[in-house]
């Protein structure tokens, strides 16, 4: 059983309220015609959380998710998936920031790893591609192609 506190307009969750899912998720922030929109935080049944915009019940606009791994991303999301800019930190102490499409990271980017070392320049797919220039953590440095 679901359960819903905040306002209602013809019959439907609009303006502030608070969603309590069946599965133990919880949704607070804003609604229009039942839906999430604007914005909100939802919690995971898994601890892991969003918080950010929504659209149409998606992820929608600027937000931050926290994985249960602890893991976060921070940035743009487009019908609910990460897009355009963003910074993902790991749970480690490393971290990718740049351009990210379909989720993954895809165009330029800067990604520095828990021991120092650190990769810029092109992604594909999540993974080097193109041009780019890595560095170890003991400073040793390869420029080229991925």
């Amino acid at each position: 059983n679901s359960r819903y506190e905040g306002e209602f307009k013809e019959g439907k969750f609009n303006g502030q309220g608070i969603r309590n899912f069946s599965d133990n998720g919880r949704y607070e922030g804003n609604f229009i015609d039942g839906k999430k929109q604007g914005q909100g935080i939802y919690k995971f049944p898994d601890g892991a959380e969003y918080d950010g915009q929504w659209k149409a019940d998606k992820f929608h606009g600027q937000g931050s998710r926290t994985f249960p791994d602890g893991g976060k991303y921070e940035g743009n999301w487009n019908d609910g998936v990460a897009v355009g800019t963003g910074t993902y930190s790991f749970v480690d102490g490393g971290w990718y920031e740049g351009e990210w499409k379909y989720g993954k990271y895809h165009g330029k980017g800067i990604q520095t790893f828990a021991d120092g070392a650190r990769y810029e320049g092109l992604f594909k797919v999540s993974k080097r591609h193109g041009y780019g220039t890595y560095k170890s953590s003991d400073g040793n440095k390869k420029s080229g192609q991925w």
